[in-house]
């Protein structure tokens, strides 16, 4: 796998969808208002505002409090690019053991993160809490 850092650019300004409150991410919080074992890779952030709105509007969490959208730098220097095709197999097929087996060989190679285009949009997923920084 290649770097995708070493060729491309991570805009300054990416965006989180919740319903939380909260002033920086955690460990313990990742993937609750998530409907699927993907958030078990880590927390996720996109190019799209619109899109992270709508992530934001239909969490597991909807009746809680009101949807928001965070503004969030990313501190990378290692993420791989995953195939769409790949990505849907973690969302569809994957077990929760083979997730978390896979982001268990990720990390010991080193790795931060990985980004996939889904449905036209860029995400990140990083894989630690203190890659993001939640921009006023």
């Amino acid at each position: 796998m290649q770097n995708y850092l070493d060729h491309h650019a991570v805009p300054d300004r990416l965006y989180h969808g919740t319903r939380a409150t909260f002033s920086a991410f955690e460990d313990r919080y990742k993937g609750r208002g998530s409907h699927n074992l993907t958030a078990e890779f880590g927390f996720y952030v996109t190019e799209s505002e619109s899109e992270a709105e709508l992530w934001a509007k239909r969490t597991r969490y909807a009746r809680m409090d009101p949807w928001r959208v965070l503004h969030v730098r990313i501190q990378a220097k290692k993420l791989f690019a995953m195939e769409y095709d790949v990505f849907l197999y973690y969302l569809q097929v994957a077990r929760g053991a083979t997730i978390v087996k896979h982001r268990q060989q990720w990390l010991a190679e080193g790795w931060e993160g990985f980004t996939v285009v889904r449905e036209g949009i860029r995400w990140y997923c990083l894989f630690h809490p203190e890659q993001l920084e939640i921009l006023a």
